[in-house]
């Protein structure tokens, strides 16, 4: 606010307004990682990634998000966490 010394970033209107996207961005954040934890009892629950099949890559969708990942012998291996409207790059974790 001009002449008080106080900015816009502290304000109370400031901190009601991203006190919703806070609370949204936890839960997605918790949605994902609830997501991430059904892997250790069902590796295969998310289907093959396609165009990376060579890869051994997999993806399980929590929206609007997909977590990239890879089931090895005695782990999962998770490549990335990207939103589901971005592109993946041609060379994505490599091969197993």
């Amino acid at each position: 606010m001009p002449g008080t010394g106080s900015s816009s970033a502290t304000s109370p209107t400031a901190a009601w307004m991203t006190w919703p996207t806070s609370r949204y961005a936890l839960a997605v954040i918790g949605r994902i990682f609830d997501r991430g934890d059904q892997l250790s009892s069902q590796p295969y629950i998310g289907p093959t990634l396609l165009g990376y099949e060579g890869d051994g890559l997999r993806e399980l969708f929590e929206s609007p998000y997909r977590t990239i990942y890879r089931v090895l012998d005695a782990e999962i291996q998770i490549i990335t966490v990207v939103h589901a409207a971005r592109r993946l790059p041609k060379a994505l974790g490599g091969n197993a």
